[in-house]
């Protein structure tokens, strides 16, 4: 497998102005989840007032959705699961079903705090929102890095909860299970944040963090925290971060050992901008390979061409 080149002009990690907001509304909806297969929601059946007319209860339907896909153990859908006002200063008042971050609330009274349970991968978590003139998540400690909230934008990120709000490209929703390294993931970033998802390793205890890295194949690698787990995503991590170029002039080779699931060349070549640090590469590539306890990898006598930037990324020079 080789990395693909339409990786598009900005590095990994910067966030675009998201063209298809992500958020679940009680309508039916159908998502593509990070393995590319489709998860449908039932939707809240009943509506929003099921229970008495009050909208305590968030619908008859608010607790799921057919297929929440959103780590081990989310029941996931809209997260409305609390109701209006579960815990809130204005019972009375509070949306029947969870907003979403920078939504309009001009309905409500301003400051008025408003409180959901939402199932996330390791528990149902309580959120806060406030009206500062939009609907806002308040921000409470989490200590999973990337645990995911269903089918929400909800995400554990530097310690805290995070929202993304319809400025941001938000990752997809994630796998319910962890995937293996180096299976296919599917990845969209046209519409899609980078996919990014955390979970406990098969010890119950660990937790670990990976991403679908771009080639002809995508391909999930994860950090290594997993006893066994050598795909290595800190290698992969650093060479997506050093694709970006506006000339060919941008561009240099450095050679690996072959080990890594993905290559820019059949010779274990890495094309990469000029800012990368090949001892860097070398580093993380003996990293890879001892982990692998291997002699050597497979890599193929052939002489890389010279790099070209395709794309703003930096390839193989196209055959002509």
């Amino acid at each position: 497998m080789h990395l693909k080149t339409g990786l598009g002009a900005e590095p990994r990690g910067k966030l675009a102005a998201l063209r298809v907001p992500l958020m679940v509304t009680t309508a039916v909806v159908a998502l593509v989840a990070c393995d590319g297969s489709t998860n449908g929601e039932s939707g809240n059946n009943g509506g929003s007032g099921a229970v008495g007319g009050s909208g305590a209860v968030g619908g008859s339907g608010a607790v799921g959705g057919s297929g929440a896909v959103g780590g081990s153990g989310a029941v996931g859908g809209s997260g409305a699961v609390a109701g209006s006002g579960v815990g809130g200063t204005g019972s009375g008042e509070c949306p029947a079903e969870r907003p979403w971050q920078g939504s309009g609330c001009a309905s409500v009274p301003r400051g008025l705090e408003c409180e959901y349970d939402v199932a996330c991968q390791t528990a149902t978590q309580r959120f806060t929102y406030v009206c500062n003139g939009r609907w806002e998540l308040q921000p409470s400690s989490c200590s999973n890095e990337w645990e995911s909230c269903g089918w929400t934008n909800i995400h554990c990120h530097n310690g805290s909860w995070f929202e993304y709000d319809d400025e941001l490209d938000p990752p997809p929703p994630c796998p319910a299970e962890k995937r293996d390294p180096g299976s296919s993931c599917a990845d969209d970033r046209t519409i899609f944040g980078v996919p990014t998802c955390g979970y406990f390793c098969p010890d119950g205890q660990t937790w670990t963090v990976g991403s679908c890295y771009l080639n002809e194949d995508p391909t999930w690698a994860f950090d290594g925290a997993c006893a066994g787990d050598c795909s290595n995503s800190g290698l992969l991590g650093y060479v997506e971060q050093h694709k970006y170029c506006s000339t060919a002039s941008d561009c240099q080779i450095v050679q690996t050992s072959g080990c890594s699931s993905v290559t820019d060349h059949c010779s274990g070549a890495l094309y990469v901008n000029q800012d990368a640090d090949a001892t860097e590469i070398g580093r993380l590539d003996q990293a890879l390979t001892q982990c692998q306890q291997t002699g050597g990898c497979a890599a193929c006598a052939d002489t890389p061409p010279p790099p070209a930037c395709v794309e703003r990324q930096c390839v193989p020079q196209p055959a002509s």
